[in-house]
């Protein structure tokens, strides 16, 4: 587990190995920044795939490269999810072992004003806000174009058997990561998740566990008990924020 308050924010993120997975392909990290600015983001590497844990290291090693948040908040997560496909790419080229690895990713810099965030791959980042969930982030999976039709139901999708293909992801960037920004408010919570969570739990117990959970450490813990409840299927992990509006609380 890992908790960062700073200037009306707090975070708080933790990850579980899939029940029978061997390693953990997942990664998250939360970074504080002394102008009041927190990074957060997970990453999942691409499960069947070699060295899928070594591809989302890689992914947190580009993040965790940026020195700062500021008003170029979306170049930055942007430029940090580029450098890290080109390291990827560059493994593969020198060993061809290596191919077919990549990583998912979603990132956010957050103050307690405003969220700027990059995304690649099919991890989400959600804002709830007066008790209703939404989604921001768009999946990059081949049967999303089938939901936007309304040709597969989001619960539907969730389960196919083609669930898992991505159609972009960190090293195999073909049209660069996807950004975007918007404005938070005081009581805000924003999670950003990997596939393990949404998978098996609905949006209905997602918003029920951050509506009454006391803290975002709770809320993290509740939403991870209800994968273990479900299996714990694959590698689940999670980063909730909170924007209480007064700094330092």
């Amino acid at each position: 587990m890992s908790n960062v308050t700073c200037d009306g924010l707090v975070v708080s993120g933790r990850s579980l190995k899939g029940a029978k997975h061997n390693k953990s392909d997942d990664r998250f990290l939360i970074k504080p920044f002394d102008s009041g600015h927190v990074l957060m983001a997970v990453s999942d590497g691409m499960g069947g795939h070699p060295a899928g844990d070594l591809a989302a290291e890689d992914v947190m090693a580009g993040l965790h490269s940026i020195e700062h948040g500021n008003e170029n908040g979306i170049l930055s997560i942007v430029s940090a999810i580029n450098r890290a496909d080109i390291t990827i790419r560059s493994r593969v080229q020198r060993s061809m072992i290596l191919e077919g690895m990549g990583a998912t990713v979603t990132a956010a810099i957050l103050n307690r004003r405003e969220l700027w965030w990059g995304h690649a791959g099919d991890s989400r980042l959600y804002l709830m806000r007066n008790g209703s969930l939404r989604q921001i982030t768009k999946d990059h999976s081949f049967l999303q174009e089938f939901v936007d039709s309304g040709e597969l139901s989001e619960e539907d999708a969730a389960s196919h058997p083609m669930a898992h293909v991505l159609d972009q992801c960190v090293g195999c960037l073909d049209s660069g990561a996807d950004g975007g920004s918007f404005n938070v408010s005081s009581g805000d919570f924003i999670l950003l998740c990997t596939d393990g969570l949404y998978r098996v739990v609905s949006d209905q117990e997602i918003t029920s566990a951050l509506s009454s959970s006391p803290d975002v450490s709770s809320c993290v813990n509740r939403l991870l008990s209800l994968t273990t409840e479900n299996g714990l299927p694959d590698d689940t992990t999670i980063i909730v924020a909170h924007i209480s509006g007064e700094p330092g609380h």
